[in-house]
C-alpha cells in the first residue's frame, strides 16, 4: 500500500521493502526542504533538495536499504 503523509516532517523513516521499489515524492509546502538516503550502516546514499509542487521519483530503491 503507497504511503502517502502531509506529516514526515524532521526525522528518519524506515521503510520495509523486500524488493526495489520506486518511491514518489512531492513537496506540497514551499519550505525549503531536503531529503536524504541512507543504507542500513547509515552511510549517505542520497541527499538533494526537494522542488516544490513538483512530483519525481526515487528509482530503485533496494531492499534493506533505509
Amino acid at each position: 500500500m503507497p504511503v502517502i503523509s502531509d506529516t514526515y516532517k524532521v526525522g528518519l523513516y524506515s521503510f520495509d521493502n523486500k524488493t526495489n521499489v520506486d518511491i514518489g515524492v512531492i513537496l506540497l509546502n514551499d519550505t525549503p526542504s531536503k531529503v536524504m538516503i541512507l543504507d542500513n550502516e547509515m552511510h549517505i546514499e542520497l541527499v538533494m533538495k526537494l522542488p516544490y509542487n513538483y512530483k519525481f521519483y526515487l528509482r530503485n530503491i533496494e531492499p534493506d536499504k533505509q
